[in-house]
């Protein structure tokens, strides 16, 4: 039987990780990912004392009924990933009911001759969906790279240890010998419940990270539903037939470029002197909707006289170099401009437009705006005088 202090450790350090993800992540940035992951470290909590309760009480099931609510926990962090990048599926229902499927597994067979089998199985099915965690959190990139580290590397050493106990097994059974539990088992088994009190600390700082990331902007006034209001801009902007309004998409060129390149503070100092120039340079009236630390999304009031030295000065300022913008590199954007006089008031049609000129502005070089110019995106574009406009 492990020790009872091993499980009083995880125990104590799940409990004090759902605190921490529930205070300082869910409750001040509640989202559908942000959920997952609490429900996750809700259960590993719970899953602890049942642990515990098992393994004081001498109860076989009971600390298999553990083991396998944690398994599943651990499965969830890839479901919330999933929820983060908006997929078009997050396989909630299914890992759940897999959860539900190794952990009566491991119950059933908890006091037979098939314990050891029943258990090394739920690890190899909870190691591949670690590997899927880790391609998940490799996805996002080099932007973000710190972040995903801790969570990173914690399912990467699940997966060599599940795949160390899945080819022990083998080559016992290989031998003819028996998986009968013995002392270098309980002692496996006692680094596994402190890799696992480890591998929950590091998801709680990596979730904690993009849980807390400023993913609409780090100016509060950019905090509210820019489809709604532009949507509603754009339809009286038709009823008045006012085609003085355009539709903007402004990126920092080569971001990932200059993310590999620095380091995390250098970095958090380019996009927020990028940020700074774009809310400066841009008049009162814009809406302003921050997608990501390096991109933009503007509906503009403005006629197009206004709007090309409007966007001569932003990329001006971008790429004027200043003591606090984090690296000696000359910073520049691309700019998409999508005209509703040129185009339609459909915000879905501007916004496509704008970001296939982004696109192309950033295929020429970048530090240079583009017009959308191609009526391929209509079916109704309105009628006016349009003239051709050239990048900057």
């Amino acid at each position: 039987m492990i020790d009872n202090d091993v499980f009083i450790v995880f125990v104590a350090l799940a409990t004090l990780c759902t605190i921490i993800i529930i205070g300082l992540g869910f409750l001040p940035r509640p989202s559908r990912e942000a959920a997952i992951w609490s429900g996750a470290f809700v259960g590993a909590m719970c899953a602890s004392y049942v642990w515990l309760a098992g393994n004081v009480l001498g109860l076989a099931p009971l600390r298999s009924a553990g083991i396998g609510i944690v398994l599943t926990a651990s499965m969830c962090m890839w479901v919330g990933l999933r929820a983060r990048r908006a997929a078009e599926r997050t396989y909630l229902a299914p890992i759940l009911l897999l959860g539900v499927a190794l952990t009566a597994l491991i119950v059933i067979s908890a006091e037979t001759s098939w314990a050891e089998i029943g258990f090394r199985a739920a690890l190899l099915v909870a190691a591949a969906v670690a590997a899927a965690t880790t391609s998940e959190l490799f996805r996002m990139g080099p932007l973000h790279r710190d972040e995903i580290l801790p969570l990173a590397l914690a399912s990467l050493a699940f997966i060599i240890v599940t795949a160390a106990g899945v080819v022990d097994g083998a080559l016992r059974l290989a031998r003819g010998e028996s998986l009968e539990i013995d002392g270098g088992v309980l002692a496996l088994r006692a680094l596994g419940v402190l890799g696992g009190a480890v591998y929950f600390v590091a998801a709680l700082v990596t979730l904690l990270l993009l849980v807390r990331e400023e993913r609409a902007g780090t100016h509060h006034a950019l905090r509210f539903d820019f489809s709604a209001i532009a949507r509603d801009r754009l339809a009286r902007a038709e009823v008045a037939n006012d085609l003085w309004w355009s539709v903007l998409e402004i990126r920092l060129d080569d971001p990932i470029a200059i993310r590999e390149a620095t380091s995390t503070a250098a970095y958090n100092r380019v996009v927020a002197r990028f940020a700074s120039d774009v809310l400066s340079m841009l008049p009162a009236e814009a809406d302003i909707d921050q997608k990501s630390a390096s991109r933009y999304v503007v509906l503009l009031p403005r006629p197009d006289a206004s709007v090309r030295p409007l966007l001569s000065r932003l990329l001006a300022r971008v790429a004027t170099p200043t003591e606090g913008q984090g690296i000696e590199t000359r910073l520049s954007a691309s700019i998409g401009w999508a005209p509703v006089g040129l185009l339609s008031f459909s915000l879905d049609t501007l916004l496509a437009a704008a970001a296939d000129a982004a696109d192309t502005a950033q295929r020429e070089g970048g530090d240079r705006w583009e017009r959308a110019d191609d009526l391929a995106f209509l079916d109704n574009a309105p009628t006016g005088n349009i003239t051709d406009a050239r990048p900057a």
